[in-house]
């Protein structure tokens, strides 16, 4: 099914992202489970959705500067065009997320704890990884595979991936 690109997120949708990525986190709170829903053009900035189910969601057009995303499963999440600038990703799971021509640039895709950022199969043509926060200037500990895509101009020799 072919849905329109939405400029603004109606006011309802708005306004309960806004107090679930703002609410803290605390130690044994459920996880929340947003998989499947709908968010295009969603706006969170300096959110807090650590630990978030996310599988399948349209987050297309989201505008997420900022925001924790750390150890959230973003399995075949829909992010083309999503502002993450700046945006803590470690330990995420991007397994064959669509990030065309999202906004990448100063992202947090560090290793830690063993949690790595998964790009496995991720579709990232377009995206702007530059500032990107890895180790050094690789991509130590990002998982990836032949079937994910790179930006044309990223650098694969960039990757140095975790031993099995």
């Amino acid at each position: 099914m072919h849905l329109p690109w939405l400029q603004i997120r109606t006011p309802d949708i708005q306004a309960a992202m806004g107090i679930l990525g703002g609410r803290p986190r605390t130690p044994g709170a459920p996880r929340l489970y947003l998989s499947r829903v709908d968010l295009r053009s969603v706006q969170i900035h300096s959110g807090r959705l650590v630990d978030t189910q996310l599988r399948h969601a349209n987050l297309a057009r989201a505008w997420l500067p900022e925001t924790r995303l750390d150890r959230s499963d973003l399995k075949s999440t829909d992010l083309r065009l999503a502002n993450l600038e700046a945006a803590v990703l470690t330990g995420a799971n991007l397994t064959s997320a669509y990030l065309g021509d999202a906004l990448l640039r100063n992202a947090d895709l560090r290793d830690t704890d063993l949690s790595h950022a998964d790009f496995t199969g991720a579709d990232l043509r377009g995206a702007d990884l530059s500032g990107a926060r890895v180790e050094g200037t690789t991509f130590v500990g990002a998982l990836a595979d032949d079937t994910t895509t790179w930006p044309t101009d990223f650098d694969t020799g960039r990757l140095a991936l975790p031993a099995p």
